[in-house]
């Protein structure tokens, strides 16, 4: 999978749900949903976390990608 920006996954979020992706506010709140919600998934290693920082990527990994595919 392609690594993204919390707020590139925001933007997209936000795209997919008809939400205005100009409104910082809401932006804002989006982004710091969607962080809490990475860090609980980075922990159970559902994704990875690429750099520190404010230019830390977000990546699924390809153990995980390819399980994702495969039916139990």
């Amino acid at each position: 999978g392609e690594a993204l920006s919390a707020e590139t996954m925001a933007r997209q979020i936000m795209a997919a749900r008809g939400m205005d992706q100009e409104d910082r506010k809401l932006r804002a709140a989006v982004i710091l949903r969607l962080l809490q919600t990475l860090h609980r998934m980075a922990k159970n290693g559902d994704v990875a976390r690429v750099g520190k920082g404010n230019g830390v990527l977000w990546i699924v990994p390809e153990k995980r990608a390819v399980s994702a595919l495969i039916p139990p």
